[in-house]
């Protein structure tokens, strides 16, 4: 590609906030004790937005085999600033005896129904709008219950793993729009989910893979000992996942424009260019409801993304240096101001701090990590290179090679 080319890319890319960052609204989040779900107790975490009173999408956010839902927070908190609410349990499957995953796919249908009957959440959750995000063997029984049409509206697998042919044998079945985001290290822990899986299963649906990532960079945060069992990749890698999943589940639950480039557009075109990701399938996706819809006009970065998707002429370099400087908006979070960060692993400040309304003793989040380095309690967030930088480098480099 050349060097005026990928800056056009770039700056229309960077009119939108990325997925992976956090939302405008303050997060409260609480523990709902041990539910009964499919005749299992199971315990149950919740995070949700506290400034919003009416009924919200619900997204069921799954670990991995002998794990838990904290290892999934950073996922479950973004969903809940973004408009969502996020309900995390804790998946009976681990010790000795092999996971029941056609159990534990019940379970989380009844993870769904719950939340939107439980006293507590009840009015927070539009039970119409529902999806499941899953790792590991959680995206396993994740992508099991999507061949049980009717219970939800989208899913995602995050470096899925097969058990004793379980996926392959029902993937011709799945009959709901459906993300795979995968890791590019194999290892212990993902070399059961071959490529014929989700080859089979119908449309609409997104394959990514997330260069330098093993797999589990899609837990944040994670611990010392995933990589020594499953193999070590790169832990700034998390963002890639979580931006993929929350672009996918918002695209189809809110119908955020804001998210479309990175599900069919010009930002996951821009993280394919720049070596982020590869081994992308697309099949489907016009029909998915954030496809083709136009971001409110009040956007700051709506003229900058115009510009750059149809101009052929002019200083590329000025126009990616003026995007760079703006600050634009997310659509998703009324207008917030973001500042825009191609680069995996940032987070930008959108959260307006505020009191809870949640339950007694519940905690509140309301502050976003900026950048730098940063330990927010439970991980470390990591700074990255601006956009214009990125640009620059990419520009000079390309043109050695040439010359």
């Amino acid at each position: 590609m050349r060097p005026a080319a990928l800056l056009l890319l770039l700056s229309a890319s960077a009119a939108y906030a990325q997925p992976e960052t956090r939302g405008p609204h303050p997060i409260t989040d609480f523990d709902a004790g041990r539910v009964n779900l499919a005749g299992v107790q199971i315990p149950v975490h919740v995070y949700h937005p506290s400034d919003i009173a009416t009924p919200l999408p619900v997204v069921a956010v799954v670990h991995g085999y002998q794990r838990n839902g904290s290892f999934m927070a950073e996922m479950a908190r973004t969903l809940a600033s973004r408009g969502m609410v996020a309900v995390v349990p804790d998946m009976p499957c681990g010790g000795i005896a092999p996971c029941d995953h056609n159990a534990n796919a019940e379970q989380l249908r009844a993870l769904l129904l719950w939340a939107a009957a439980d006293p507590v959440i009840s009015g927070r959750v539009d039970p119409t709008k529902r999806a499941i995000i899953g790792h590991s063997w959680g995206a396993l029984s994740t992508f099991i219950a999507t061949t049980r049409a009717g219970d939800f509206e989208a899913a995602v697998l995050l470096d899925a793993n097969d058990d004793r042919g379980l996926a392959a044998g029902i993937a011709a079945q799945a009959a709901v729009p459906t993300a795979q985001v995968r890791a590019e290290i194999s290892g212990n822990c993902n070399s059961m989910w071959t490529g014929g899986i989700f080859t089979a299963a119908p449309v609409p649906k997104l394959d990514v893979r997330i260069k330098g990532a093993a797999h589990c960079d899609a837990e944040e945060p994670s611990d010392n000992f995933c990589p020594i069992l499953c193999g070590r990749g790169d832990p700034t890698k998390s963002a890639l996942f979580r931006r993929y999943a929350v672009a996918f589940v918002s695209c189809i639950l809110t119908r955020d424009p804001a998210v479309a480039p990175w599900v069919e557009g010009t930002g996951r075109a821009m993280d394919e260019a720049g070596g982020l990701i590869d081994q992308v399938g697309a099949s489907g996706l016009a029909a998915l409801p954030c496809i083709g819809m136009v971001p409110p006009t009040d956007d700051a970065g709506v003229a900058a993304a115009d510009a750059a998707s149809t101009s052929t002429t002019g200083d590329a370099s000025t126009a990616a240096n003026d995007d760079a400087a703006a600050v634009v908006h997310d659509d998703a979070s009324g207008g917030v101001p973001i500042a825009p960060d191609a680069a995996a692993g940032a987070f930008a400040d959108a959260g307006p701090s505020g009191a809870s309304d949640a339950a007694p003793g519940a905690s509140v989040d309301a502050g976003v990590p900026g950048p730098g380095s940063v330990d927010d309690g439970c991980q470390t967030v990591r700074g990255s290179t601006p956009l214009f930088l990125t640009a620059a480098l990419l520009v000079v480099i390309l043109s050695r090679k040439r010359a």
